[in-house]
């Protein structure tokens, strides 16, 4: 839950009642706590915040070279629900993704040097799901590259955290190939929800 919610600061709101209840589970008293627990269990987590699957999983996996033996995910799991009960189920789900897949990665290539497309990467400051630096040591990669740094918490700046700065830099990007000849930032912008 806190996952999707990190998304974007306008989803902030909707994640303090639940956080509340979990507080509550954790440090009420005895019967505050079972009431809350019962309320925990009946929210449908996976199906209201599902652990991405699919072809998301798939990638994930690819990107480690080590893969889990057949007991592993079951031991593993066991270990976080014991050290997470109230979240270790959910948790615990995506070490089972990548169970048989037995593809090895392709090596990651390092400081590619096409000067005929230079890259524009976008990255949020303050992203609860990807760290800013991943935006700057993927700029680091691609040497002919520039980063926006949206300062903010938006996942995916670009028409979705309501910065029309960090938009301006996307779309004459994506449209005419323009961009920035240096790095730029660009100010919070507050999107009511």
């Amino acid at each position: 839950m806190v996952a999707s919610q990190v998304k974007s600061q306008s989803s902030y709101g909707d994640a303090a009642a639940p956080l509340t209840t979990v507080n509550t589970a954790i440090n009420g008293t005895v019967p505050e706590q079972t009431q809350a627990r019962a309320t925990l269990d009946s929210m449908g987590w996976l199906t209201a915040y599902p652990i991405n699957g699919g072809a998301t999983a798939f990638i994930g996996c690819l990107d480690y070279p080590q893969r889990l033996t057949r007991d592993d995910p079951l031991t593993l799991a066991e270990q976080v629900r014991t050290q997470s009960p109230i979240c270790g189920f959910g948790a615990s789900q995506a070490l089972f993704f990548c169970e048989g897949v037995n593809v090895q990665p392709d090596p990651v290539p390092v400081n590619f040097t096409n000067t005929q497309t230079p890259l524009l990467i976008i990255g949020s400051t303050h992203d609860g799901l990807t760290p800013y630096n991943w935006a700057t040591e993927l700029a680091g990669n691609f040497l002919n590259s520039c980063v926006i740094a949206y300062d903010g918490t938006q996942h995916t700046p670009y028409l979705a955290a309501g910065s029309a700065c960090v938009d301006a830099y996307g779309t004459d990007y994506l449209v005419r190939l323009q961009r920035p000849t240096s790095d730029m930032s660009c100010p919070y912008a507050y999107v009511s929800p």
